[in-house]
C-alpha cells in the first residue's frame, strides 16, 4: 500500500510540474503579444483579451497551488518536508511549484516499477526501428505516449496510442476489423496463421473505440496503456509493410 501511495505522490507531482510548465509557456507567449500590440490600432480591444488570458492563467496557477498543498500534506506522511509556496504572481508561483515538485520526485523516485521501466525501454527502442521509414509523426506520437506512461498518466498514454491505431485502421480497406484483417491476408501482409497478431488487432480495435468515443466511463490502468503500446507496435509493423507494398490507402 505504501508503494502505491508513493507512486501516486510521484505521479501527482509530475502532473503539477507538467501543467506548470505549460502555463509558463502560455504566459510567455502572451507577454510577447502584449508588448507587440503597443503599435496596433486595435490595441485596447486586444489588450483586454490578453488581460482576460492572464487572469485565466493566474486562476490555473492558483488551482495548481491547491493541488500542490494536498501533495505537500501527503509528502509529510513519508517524512518529506516541502516548502510553503508564498509567491502570489503567476510566474514566481509556478517556478516555486516546479522546484518543490522536483524535490518530491527526486525523493520518491520514478512512479514505475523496474519491470515497467524495462518494458518501456524495450518499446522505445523497438519504436525507433518500426518507425524508421514512416512519417515522423508516428514516432513523435509514440514517444509522447511513452512519456505520459512514465509520468503515471496512463489515460493520456492510452488516448495518444489509440489515436495512432485509429489512424492506421482508417488507412486499411474494410468496413470492420474482420474485413481489414481479411484484406491484409489477401495482400500477403498478414500471415493467416498469425493468430496472435489478429487477436492484437481485434483487442486493440475494441480498446480504441472505447477510449476514443464509446465509453466515457472507462479509465486506463497501467496494463491498458502498456497493452495498447505493445499492440500498436505490431500494427505499425503491418502498416509499414502496407506502405512498402504501395497499397497504403483505402479504395476511394
Amino acid at each position: 500500500m505504501e508503494s502505491a501511495k508513493l507512486r501516486a505522490l510521484s505521479s501527482q507531482c509530475l502532473s503539477i510540474k507538467h501543467q506548470a510548465n505549460n502555463i509558463i509557456q502560455q504566459q510567455s507567449v502572451a507577454d510577447v503579444a502584449l508588448v507587440n500590440l503597443s503599435q496596433d490600432m486595435f490595441f485596447e480591444m486586444r489588450r483586454d483579451q490578453l488581460l482576460t488570458m492572464f487572469s485565466s492563467l493566474q486562476s490555473q496557477a492558483d488551482a495548481l497551488l491547491v493541488s500542490y498543498n494536498h501533495a505537500k500534506t501527503d509528502a509529510q506522511s513519508f517524512g518529506l518536508q516541502l516548502h510553503d509556496i508564498t509567491s502570489k504572481k503567476t510566474s514566481p508561483l509556478l517556478r516555486e511549484l516546479i522546484a518543490e515538485c522536483d524535490k518530491a520526485i527526486g525523493f520518491v523516485g520514478s512512479p514505475l516499477n523496474p519491470d515497467e521501466v524495462d518494458r518501456l525501454d524495450h518499446i522505445r527502442k523497438e519504436s525507433s526501428d518500426v518507425c524508421e521509414n514512416l512519417d515522423v509523426h508516428f514516432k513523435k506520437n509514440l514517444e509522447l505516449a511513452i512519456q505520459h506512461y512514465e509520468r503515471g498518466s496512463f489515460l493520456g498514454s492510452a488516448l495518444i496510442t489509440s489515436r495512432i491505431i485509429a489512424y492506421i485502421f482508417a488507412q486499411i480497406e474494410g468496413e470492420n476489423i474482420e474485413a481489414k484483417i481479411s484484406f491484409l491476408e489477401k495482400k500477403n501482409l498478414l500471415e493467416k496463421d498469425r493468430g496472435d497478431v489478429k487477436q492484437s488487432m481485434i483487442k486493440a480495435n475494441k480498446k480504441v473505440r472505447d477510449f476514443l468515443s464509446h465509453r466515457i466511463d472507462i479509465l486506463a490502468d497501467p496494463s491498458d496503456a502498456s497493452s495498447l503500446l505493445g499492440d500498436c507496435l505490431k500494427i505499425l509493423r503491418i502498416y509499414s509493410k502496407l506502405q512498402e507494398s504501395g497499397t497504403s490507402a483505402k479504395a476511394h
